[in-house]
């Protein structure tokens, strides 16, 4: 490890802080909670599937529209209660997720 490159490195990071690049990614922090409650109640009361993988990567994804996003989160979670609560603090939160997924997914046995 060339260790000479760290504060070059640190100068860089320190610039790219001060981006909205950085702010918008931070801004994203605000929807991780509640895609981990989404798959932790998703798999509370399913085996995993293709199809609940499916449900979370088009959830997750960048640019999910917010029909997609009801539509996946209404086959993952069963429970109405459960599903309105999730779906009232994702809609709150207002930030996509991470994932560059493709709007189709194609799985195989």
């Amino acid at each position: 490890m060339n260790l000479t490159l760290i504060p070059n490195f640190k100068e860089l990071y320190n610039n790219f802080k001060n981006t909205e690049d950085y702010q918008n990614r931070k801004n994203q922090f605000k929807i991780v909670e509640v895609n981990r409650d989404i798959i932790a109640e998703t798999l509370k009361e399913n085996e995993l599937t293709n199809e609940l993988l499916s449900g979370f990567i088009q959830m997750f994804k960048f640019g999910c529209s917010d029909a997609t996003f009801d539509k996946y989160l209404a086959q993952n979670i069963k429970d109405a209660d459960k599903r309105n609560e999730l779906s009232k603090r994702a809609y709150e939160a207002n930030e996509w997720g991470y994932t560059g997924a493709p709007d189709y997914i194609l799985f195989t046995a």
